[in-house]
């Protein structure tokens, strides 16, 4: 985890009261993450970190994979998190690129597009299984 995120997890959270975040992993700077989330109440939840064995289960409850990962060669989290057919919403980094393809099988931004990039994308959020466009 890391702080960088907060203004990507700022941004989704604001765009609906009834949307919770599942932030899925550990790392030095969760203390201060746990701290900053209790503004939206219990809409953000910890999961610390999670088995290989139970990521199947943990992408089953997600609806949107957001990775706004500043460096990033080739993230495990994305790649299960397209083999489960999830939309994908990332920043053009390292290997990322070279799975998601913009309006294709994802949304690609750029890593230092401030917190409203979410707010951007959301029109064109893709669907589970889905392109971007809501289409098969």
């Amino acid at each position: 985890m890391e702080r960088k995120l907060l203004p990507a997890a700022d941004a989704v959270i604001a765009l609906s009261a009834s949307t919770a975040r599942l932030l899925a992993g550990d790392g030095p700077d969760r203390p201060a993450l746990q701290r900053h989330a209790q503004q939206f109440g219990g809409r953000v939840h910890f999961t610390g970190f999670v088995p290989h064995a139970a990521v199947p289960a943990v992408l089953a409850h997600v609806e949107l994979l957001v990775l706004p990962s500043l460096y990033e060669d080739l993230s495990s989290a994305l790649i299960e998190a397209m083999a489960a057919r999830l939309p994908v919403v990332a920043t053009r980094v390292g290997g990322i690129a070279d799975l998601v393809h913009h309006g294709v099988n994802g949304l690609l931004v750029a890593p230092a597009t401030r917190p409203r990039w979410p707010q951007r994308s959301a029109r064109s959020w893709p669907t589970r299984g889905g392109r971007p466009d809501g289409g098969g």
